[in-house]
């Protein structure tokens, strides 16, 4: 048994090694391509980010509609550096031109209208793996159409996941599902695409699941996934709402598996759980390696203090107020009408079906996944106060979790569409 354990330990480090050095080979590759059409192609659209501003709320006074303009034309600015640094330099500070005075957004404009920027930041910290296809993109297309894009891979992601769905006979947890998407709010992933990384890592965790989830038990691989889930939120995403890519893959993983053990289930929440976090932290740690020797200086101090940064607490700040702002969600009318009538609706199904005891087991695990949200808020309580507005999203594990359990507990499938 300890044997096995090492082989798949052995293999993830081998997998997550790879990963680095595939994803750095990437990002110099993406680097190389000419930025003179990309420019452009930017500048076709920057009436939209003068128009629409920082963080346009596209139903004013609720903020689960608004766009995150400001990290997208981060985004934009760094495709489209131009700087005479060599490319690997480039692809690893991951540099943009700034105005004084001027945040990222109006640096952009400043700079394509004028030309004039008064210097460079850098950040090395992230991966900004958006890079590998954002910059090929804007040869192409300007951030309009790329929108529109965006929009139809949104779309045909959900499709493709309520097929398989359908296929793997959970039918039934279609519309807790869907509820899910409306508190993560659609629309502004298609039109920003700050929010896009985690939603696509989440959606592929979960269509691998069900569609390869038969070989993945057979061959008890499925911790693998994880791994990789874990490795592609790292190099993705700009720390949006990663929570969701391991707590609604994990929960799939759980409304499959019914036919283990209670002490098998924690097993395997443990594992799933331990090699998301390899996958999470090792891109990180891979990617303040690769750079500090590339750009020739100790990367990890300072992302240490941009970690510490985001979880630390201000004096000013209680937990009691991150939740609140995480939670603020809940006090709009739409919200407690469509997930209060589904849970009536569940209940009354219950009270018809009976509870089956069987399936009791299977909701411990869970219950626990339920909690991620929580713990991500007292962990990350620094960045979850500033950025609730997108950390907010988190909540959905804790919805999907909560319509899950009242699903599993049914006796038999009254409410279902199955195959």
């Amino acid at each position: 048994m300890k044997s096995v354990v090492w082989k798949r330990l052995l293999w993830a480090i081998i997998f997550l090694f790879c990963g680095i050095i595939l994803a750095t080979l990437l990002l110099v590759l993406v680097y190389a391509l000419p930025t003179g059409r990309m420019r452009d192609n930017v500048n076709n659209s920057i009436d939209l980010f003068k128009t629409e501003g920082d963080y346009k709320e596209l139903i004013p006074g609720i903020y689960v509609g608004k766009l995150d303009n400001y990290t997208d034309s981060v985004m934009l600015a760094q495709a489209i550096y131009d700087g005479e640094e060599s490319v690997s330099i480039k692809a690893m500070n991951v540099m943009a031109r700034m105005s004084k005075g001027k945040n990222y957004r109006e640096s952009l404009i400043e700079y394509l209208d004028n030309g004039k920027s008064d210097g460079v930041h850098e950040y090395f910290w992230y991966w900004h793996g958006y890079m590998i296809y954002l910059k090929p993109l804007l040869l192409f297309f300007d951030y309009a159409n790329i929108r529109l894009l965006n929009m139809a891979f949104v779309f045909i992601t959900i499709l493709f996941l309520g097929y398989e769905m359908y296929k793997r006979g959970v039918g039934k947890y279609i519309i807790p599902f869907g509820l899910a998407l409306f508190l993560l709010s659609p629309i502004t992933i298609m039109m920003s695409l700050q929010f896009s990384s985690c939603f696509y890592m989440m959606m592929l965790g979960n269509i691998v699941l069900l569609h390869f989830y038969d070989v993945l038990m057979d061959k008890k691989m499925y911790m693998f996934v994880f791994l990789f889930i874990g490795m592609g939120t790292s190099f993705f995403d700009f720390l949006t709402y990663p929570v969701v890519t391991l707590g609604i893959p994990l929960i799939w993983f759980f409304i499959l598996n019914t036919n283990k053990s209670l002490w098998n289930m924690f097993k395997d929440f443990f594992v799933n759980t331990c090699f998301w976090g390899i996958g999470y932290v090792g891109m990180w740690c891979g990617k303040w390696a690769i750079a500090s020797v590339i750009l020739r200086k100790n990367c990890f101090i300072q992302a240490i203090n941009k970690i510490m940064a985001h979880t630390s607490v201000d004096e000013n700040i209680t937990i009691a107020e991150v939740f609140r702002r995480n939670f603020e969600w809940t006090s709009e009318r739409a919200y407690q009408v469509v997930m209060i009538a589904f849970l009536i609706l569940l209940i009354v199904w219950l009270i018809k079906t009976g509870v089956d005891i069987v399936n009791l087991k299977c909701i411990i695990p869970i219950l626990i996944i339920m909690l991620f949200p929580i713990a991500w808020y007292f962990f990350a309580s620094s960045h979850a106060y500033f950025h609730y507005w997108m950390e907010y999203r988190e909540c959905i594990v804790l919805i999907f979790g909560f319509y899950s359990v009242l699903l599993k507990l049914q006796k038999t499938t009254v409410f279902s569409l199955q195959k």
